[in-house]
C-alpha cells in the first residue's frame, strides 16, 4: 500500500537567481495570490513552466500554506508556505518543523488533494486512500475511525496529505504516487518540470 515516490529536486539551473530575497513593506499576507505579483507588493513567478516557484511569507497563522494545482494561470503557479513551516531548523516551529508541510504542498501542486478531498467527507480521487471526515491534527491515536460512513473505516492519519504533525506523517499510497507520476509523464500537465537526462 505504501508508494515510494522517489522524486528529487534541485535548485533551478535555468534561473539567474534561483533563490531571491525580496524586501516588502507588508508583514502579513492573506490566503490569496497577492504575494505572487509585484503589482500587489510581492514577487512575480519566474519561469513557472520550468520550475516550481515557492513563496515563503508570513501568513499570520491563517494557514500553513497553499499550492496551485495543475491547470491554473501561469502567473500564479506555484506554492505559498508560511515561514514557520520551512526547513528543519531556523524559523521552523514545532509541530510543523520537519519539512512535511512542503511535502504536502508539493503533492497538491502535483495534483494530489488533501486526503479528505475537496471538502469534508469527499473523495480525494485516489482509489487506495480511505474517506476522511476532516483534517486531523496532532498525532491521532491508532485506528482513528472516520465519521463519514456507517462502515468502520480507519483514517490514514500518517499520510502526508492529512494535517497531522510532521513527526506523525510518513507516507503516500501507491495510488497517490501513480497520480503524481501521471502529471510528470510526456503529455502530463507538469512534464515540463522534468530536467533532461
Amino acid at each position: 500500500m505504501i508508494g515510494e515516490v522517489n522524486l528529487s529536486f534541485q535548485l533551478a539551473e535555468n534561473l539567474e537567481d534561483p533563490i531571491t530575497y525580496t524586501s516588502v513593506e507588508r508583514k502579513n499576507w492573506s490566503i490569496n495570490d497577492e504575494m505572487k505579483s509585484v503589482n500587489t507588493g510581492g514577487k512575480d513567478a519566474d519561469k513557472p513552466e520550468a520550475v516550481i516557484n515557492i513563496w515563503i511569507v508570513d501568513l499570520g497563522g491563517l494557514s500553513r500554506g497553499f499550492a496551485q494545482m495543475p491547470g491554473g494561470q501561469s502567473e500564479t503557479d506555484g506554492i505559498v508556505i508560511d515561514y514557520r513551516c520551512v526547513g528543519i531548523d531556523g524559523s521552523a516551529l514545532y509541530p510543523y518543523n520537519k519539512g512535511k508541510t512542503l511535502t504536502h504542498l508539493i503533492a497538491n501542486y502535483l495534483n494530489i488533494h488533501s486526503i479528505w478531498g475537496t471538502g469534508f467527507c469527499r473523495d480525494d480521487g485516489v482509489e487506495d486512500t480511505p474517506i476522511h471526515n476532516a483534517p486531523n491534527y496532532g498525532c491521532p491515536t491508532y485506528k482513528h475511525i472516520t465519521t463519514c460512513s456507517d462502515r468502520i473505516v480507519q483514517e490514514m492519519t500518517v499520510n502526508f496529505m492529512d494535517n497531522s504533525d510532521d513527526r506523525c506523517t510518513n507516507m503516500f499510497t501507491k495510488g497517490q504516487r501513480n497520480r503524481i507520476y501521471a502529471n510528470l509523464v510526456p503529455g502530463g500537465p507538469r512534464h515540463s518540470l522534468i530536467a533532461p537526462r
